[in-house]
C-alpha cells in the first residue's frame, strides 16, 4: 500500500494544518505500550516525520485523533474526548488500484471493480471514498422504495455510480 496523501489539502479536513495517519491495529498497541512503560515513541514519531515532513495527527485503529508529529519529532497528545475522522481523511489510504474495493463484484462488467479501467476510483461504496456513506444511505433508500412497489431492489448495474455522481463524487 503506498502514500498517496501528503498533501494536507486533498483529503484533511479544512480545518487541520497537517496530514492524518492512521495507525494498524498493531502499530497503536506497540504506541500505546511503550507510552506505558515510559518509553518514548520517538522512533515512531521520526518514521512519520519521514513520510510527512510538515508533521502530522496520529489517528488510532479506531479513527481517533489522539496525538500530533510536529516537524522535528515532537509528539503532542490531544485531550479527550478524542476527535474521530473518517476513512477517505487519512494520507495514508490504499490508492484505488491496492484497495480492496478493486476486488468488489460490478455487475456491469460482470466481474472486479477494476476490470472497469483507470479513472473510475474506489468503488462507490469503498470506505475510501468521500461519498460511500451518502451513496449507500440513498441507494437504500431507494432499494426500500422499489422492493415496496414489488420491483427489483436495484434498476440498473451502474446505478452506484450514478448516484455517487448526483451526491458530487466521482471522478
Amino acid at each position: 500500500m503506498s502514500i498517496n496523501n501528503r498533501n494536507p489539502g486533498s483529503s484533511t479536513p479544512t480545518e487541520l494544518p497537517f496530514p492524518l495517519h492512521k495507525l494498524t491495529a498493531a502499530q497503536n498497541h506497540l504506541w500505546f505500550i511503550l507510552c506505558a512503560k515510559g518509553r518514548a515513541t520517538n522512533e515512531m514519531a521520526a518514521g512519520l516525520v519521514r513520510l510527512y515532513p510538515g508533521g502530522c495527527g496520529v489517528l488510532s485503529w479506531s479513527m481517533h485523533l489522539f496525538a500530533r508529529v510536529d516537524p522535528r519529532g515532537v509528539i503532542h497528545p490531544e485531550r479527550q474526548p478524542f476527535r474521530q475522522f473518517e476513512k477517505w481523511q487519512i494520507a495514508n489510504k490504499a490508492e484505488s488500484e491496492f484497495c480492496q474495493c478493486a476486488g468488489y463484484y460490478d455487475p456491469e462488467v460482470q466481474g472486479a471493480w477494476s476490470l472497469r479501467g483507470e479513472g473510475h476510483g474506489h468503488h462507490p461504496l469503498c470506505e475510501f471514498d468521500r461519498t460511500a456513506k451518502k451513496v449507500f444511505v440513498e441507494a437504500s433508500r431507494q432499494a426500500v422504495e422499489r422492493l415496496g412497489r414489488g420491483g427489483p431492489a436495484q434498476e440498473r448495474p451502474d446505478e452506484w455510480l450514478r448516484i455517487r455522481k448526483e451526491m458530487g463524487g466521482g471522478r
